[in-house]
């Protein structure tokens, strides 16, 4: 029997022993059924990851089917809107035309939007919308304290995350919000940022700068002192105007409570699941372990992991897998060949070294996913990806049958 005999038996042994090592079945299947049935699904991981393009292909996905779907990203490093082609610094969520990618005659019922978190426009309509007229709002507006509070909750960037996070959930717009978060550790702060943002903006010490007609002897007491300290350092009217921004904002304080727990029950319910994108890198896996304790120890809902950037599912039919007897039959080719196949081997000795423990990676995270979550490789593309067309290469690796549907 020949070489070119020998290939496709020895293919079918390598694809079936690939099969059986690297069935990831269920795993789009759950996949494709948080897509299909969740409102928000959290992206997380380490940076570099590609998890920023993990979040947008995923926002693909939910559109293809069926969905309207909204993805928001606060990674500085806006990657993504470079990805989709949209303005990084739009006030409202951007259309996004997956529709030219697919025949003209697919109708696609789902529809893709972008926005990334601009702290600006969404503390501005928090205030609109909680005051308790638009004069009023105005007047918070025009206050020297308000512009010092805006640039401070502005810069952070994860409290307006959860802020803006609530207001596209209360409002229904759409049916699914793909939420891109900072690397793993500062998405902790992510779920913090509610407690620490209302830590400042406790009314129980804003109380304290209310207009005087509230009374109390301690409050009172406190009251003279701050007004000689500002006539001293600041001047009366940067008090006045103090006093007249948290008179228009007390009431404001509790409704902010109201979001923030309306937030952390939202990611802690059934509506909502957090994945955890990965790459075969330690230290990346690292992270994504320590956030799954994290996502754990809070009851929060956890999907699964992404590996990403993986040779989990590479070809394993490579001549290394064949015998020595039929490297022999090498000599008969010609020296070119010869020296190409030489020259190749070390080259595919370390792929396949590579790919071995990529496998063992991925069973590690099916383990640690346990019965409850799922873990799914997806497939390194060979170059990163930087237009919506490589989106769809991403969507069609994660599930294939989505793509296969509809290009």
């Amino acid at each position: 029997m020949t070489l070119d005999d020998e290939r496709p038996k020895q293919q079918k042994a390598d694809e079936e022993m690939q099969g059986e090592h690297l069935n990831q079945g269920a795993a789009r299947d759950a996949l494709r059924g948080v897509l299909q049935n969740k409102r928000i699904v959290v992206c997380c991981g380490a940076g570099g990851v590609g998890k920023t393009t993990t979040s947008a292909a995923l926002g693909v996905a939910g559109a293809l089917l069926g969905r309207k779907t909204l993805v928001v990203t606060i990674d500085p490093a806006r990657r993504l809107a470079d990805a989709l082609g949209m303005p990084a610094h739009a006030d409202t969520p951007q259309r996004v035309d997956i529709a030219r990618l697919v025949p003209e005659q697919q109708d696609i019922q789902g529809s893709l939007d972008f926005w990334m978190v601009q702290p600006f426009p969404i503390f501005d309509e928090m205030i609109r919308t909680l005051s308790a007229s638009p004069e009023d709002a105005e007047r918070i507006y025009k206050t020297r304290i308000y512009q010092a509070t805006r640039h401070l909750v502005a810069g952070m960037q994860e409290y307006m995350a959860g802020e803006s996070l609530f207001q596209f959930y209360s409002r229904r717009t759409y049916d699914l919000i793909v939420l891109d978060t900072p690397p793993s550790r500062n998405a902790i702060d992510f779920l913090n940022a509610p407690d620490q943002i209302l830590r400042f903006l406790d009314s129980r010490i804003l109380r304290v700068f209310a207009p005087s007609e509230s009374s109390g002897f301690f409050l009172n007491r406190a009251r003279k002192l701050l007004n000689s300290v500002f006539e001293q350092v600041a001047g009366l009217s940067f008090l006045s105007d103090t006093q007249e921004f948290v008179g228009l904002m007390l009431h404001i304080f509790d409704t902010l409570q109201e979001h923030a727990d309306t937030v952390r029950r939202v990611l802690a319910s059934p509506e909502s699941s957090h994945l955890l994108v990965t790459s075969p890198d330690p230290l990346a896996l690292e992270e994504a372990l320590y956030f799954q304790r994290v996502l754990l120890e809070r009851h929060i809902p956890f999907g699964g992991f992404l590996l990403n950037r993986s040779l989990a599912d590479h070809p394993k039919h490579s001549f290394l897998s064949l015998s020595a007897e039929k490297r022999e039959s090498w000599g008969t080719l010609p020296m070119s060949l010869q020296d190409a196949f030489e020259k190749l081997e070390p080259l595919a000795a370390h792929e396949y070294a590579l790919s071995e423990q990529h496998f063992d990676l991925y069973h590690r995270l099916v383990m640690l996913a346990g019965k409850q979550s799922w873990a799914l490789a997806a497939p390194h593309l060979g170059e990163d990806i930087e237009d919506l067309r490589g989106l769809f290469r991403l969507v069609d690796a994660l599930l294939p049958r989505l793509v296969a549907a509809v290009a």
